[in-house]
Formats: C-alpha cells, structure tokens, sequence
C-alpha cells in the first residue's frame, strides 16, 4: 500500500487503527448469541484475532493456537473473539467457542473486518481463499 501523505493514518483502503486509538464498538451475531454488544466487554483485556477462515491452514493455526490453553481466556480477566467471514466454519462446525473466554463472531458480510483494517475498506464481498 503506498502513502504518499507520511500519515499512516491516511491508508486508503484499510481502515489503520493507531496505539490509543478506542477499539470500533459494533454488535454481532456470535457462536452463543444472536446480538452480542462488544463494547461491553469495555475495560478488560481482549484478544481479537481476524483468522479469516479455519479451513485456511493460517487460520486454523491462529484458532488453535488461541484455544489449547484453555485456562488461559477464562472471562474473569482475559477473553478471545476470533472473527470468521467463511459461513462454512458455522455451517462445518469448525470453530466453537468455549466457556469460559472464548467466543467466535459471524462476519460474514466483513462488517467487523472492515471496522478493523482486516479487510479493504471498498471491498464489498468476503470472499475466503482457500
């Protein structure tokens, strides 16, 4: 991506959130609730991974690795969102949140991926390479 302003805060097609920047408030459809409200969780600390798709073998590595130490999201002090736009790790059951900590969100529509410079800004489909 080129800059040609020096202001990193000028990407054109991915929004760049900064350090002490808030995080984006948004309410989402996840694996244990139909209208989950992420801002909240304001004031705890939260790990947010954007894995894409658990059918990619990256995105399975990110989900895994984020969920062999079950003690380690537990709710009271740490918690982990993963964000999927593939509908086949809803529909294939690939990913599941565990309770305690962790939760899954339905992107589907890149919704929450644009909101975070996960995806283009201008892209209109969530189309998953496998």
């Amino acid at each position: 991506m080129t800059n040609t302003s020096g202001d990193p805060r000028n990407m054109t097609s991915y929004r760049n959130l900064m350090p002490g920047d808030p995080a984006p408030w948004f309410r989402a459809r996840a694996n244990t609730r139909s209208d989950f409200v992420f801002h909240a969780m304001a004031g705890r600390y939260i790990a947010l991974c954007f894995f894409g798709s658990a059918a990619h073998p990256l995105g399975r590595a990110a989900v895994d690795a984020a969920c062999t130490e079950p003690g380690l999201f537990d709710d009271a002090r740490v918690h982990f969102f993963g964000v999927s736009i593939d509908p086949a790790d809803e529909a294939q059951k690939r990913v599941a949140g565990r309770l305690p900590g962790q939760w899954f969100f339905w992107d589907f529509d890149g919704r929450i991926s644009r909101l975070y410079g996960a995806i283009q800004k201008e892209r209109q489909n969530c189309e998953v390479v496998r």
